[in-house]
């Protein structure tokens, strides 16, 4: 079933509202007030889209690990694994460019639920570690 515009985009309003609030206050000092204030909206519009700004911070954080997720298995899974580690991580970081100030925003939110930057992480270690152990960089072909 195909979302309805309106709720499209004033989802994208409440998540660039609090986006742009933790550019200039800590995750624990923001209140939904403040996201209303800064959305123009009401709080039934708010609590129709999210239940709480652990919730909101929850889906940003899980929309950009899967972002990111995605942007390793491109560069990871491409059967385009030659060349310099390097090389591979800096081709990731340029797929995550447009993304970068919200992920590094969402980096200094800690909540239960909600830390970005061990998951992002611990996904790029799994995969550098994958790579290490399929494709040993340092193995020569007659030391097996």
């Amino acid at each position: 079933m195909k979302k309805d515009l309106r709720v499209i985009k004033t989802d994208r309003n409440i998540r660039g509202s609090f986006l742009r609030l933790l550019k200039k206050k800590n995750f624990e000092s923001i209140t939904v007030q403040n996201i209303l204030d800064e959305a123009l909206i009401n709080r039934t519009t708010f609590y129709s889209h999210f239940s709480s700004k652990y919730e909101l911070a929850e889906k940003i954080s899980a929309d950009l690990l899967e972002k990111f997720d995605e942007a390793l298995r491109i560069r990871f899974e491409s059967g385009d694994n030659g060349g310099d580690l390097y090389d591979q991580l800096d081709e990731i970081g340029r797929i995550l460019r447009e993304d970068r100030e919200d992920i590094l925003v969402m980096w200094n939110v800690h909540a239960e639920n909600i830390h970005l930057y061990d998951d992002m992480s611990s996904h790029l270690e799994e995969r550098v570690a994958g790579i290490l152990r399929d494709k040993n960089p340092f193995q020569t072909e007659h030391s097996h």
